[in-house]
């Protein structure tokens, strides 16, 4: 397996966020988050992405604690729900993003072809020389994700990415994800299930901070009594 959660707990000032939550995820799966807002769901991203000390994530077999920055950067990269126009073009952007494979003496000498290999994975290459503070807020969302993708990570988060896309992006971003997939896990947290029944392999359903359902489908009642803050009753938090 890719990722590995161990009776997980999250608190952040002086409230619990997620509560023992166990999860495995496969290689190459494209797992969905799903729940109301406050569930956990950017909180579980953002775990699994090394924003919390913790010795209850693993990743690829190893414990996230033990990665060193930039070994964790070339591993997991996550795209947050907001993102913020740089005034930088968008070749200076991505080449600027390559940073853990810089040091004082090893030169990235991958760095421009990876560069333009990922600006056409997600269909930007005209935007090479534009600067990114002058970009529709689609095209700025496909820049970051580009951005992700020339650390050339094997575990990638997104978090709410349909947000601000028209129909035009979100069919964009699904065949990105799709080719994507062929060589990396991703984990989409989303409210957008319509979109997310077409692309994920599995779904994670998340509820007051406890795991409420896995499924390799979106199912109409259950989704009912997820989104129904009367309807929840404890479920067992491992899947």
């Amino acid at each position: 397996m890719t990722i590995e959660i161990k009776s997980l707990d999250i608190n952040l000032s002086e409230k619990q966020i997620l509560k023992n939550i166990s999860l495995t995820i496969k290689s190459r799966d494209i797992c969905a988050l799903i729940g109301p807002n406050g569930a956990g769901k950017s909180t579980l991203l953002k775990a699994i992405a090394g924003f919390y000390p913790t010795k209850q994530v693993y990743l690829l077999g190893k414990p996230i604690a033990s990665y060193h920055a930039k070994e964790l950067a070339k591993t997991v990269s996550l795209l947050p729900q907001n993102i913020a126009p740089v005034p930088f073009t968008l070749m200076e952007f991505l080449l600027f993003s390559r940073y853990p494979y810089r040091s004082l003496f090893h030169d990235d000498r991958k760095a421009l072809s990876v560069c333009r290999e990922m600006m056409n994975l997600t269909g930007i290459e005209e935007l090479e020389n534009k600067r990114l503070d002058i970009v529709s807020g689609g095209q700025l969302e496909l820049a970051y994700l580009a951005s992700l993708l020339v650390l050339e990570p094997e575990i990638l988060l997104l978090d709410e990415p349909t947000t601000y896309l028209d129909p035009y992006y979100i069919e964009k971003l699904s065949k990105i994800i799709e080719e994507c997939s062929k060589n990396k896990t991703i984990i989409i947290a989303s409210h957008n299930l319509e979109w997310l029944s077409k692309i994920a392999t599995r779904i994670v359903a998340l509820k007051s901070g406890n795991i409420s359902f896995c499924d390799k489908k979106i199912d109409r009642k259950a989704i009912d009594k997820l989104y129904t803050p009367s309807a929840f009753s404890k479920t067992a938090s491992k899947c």
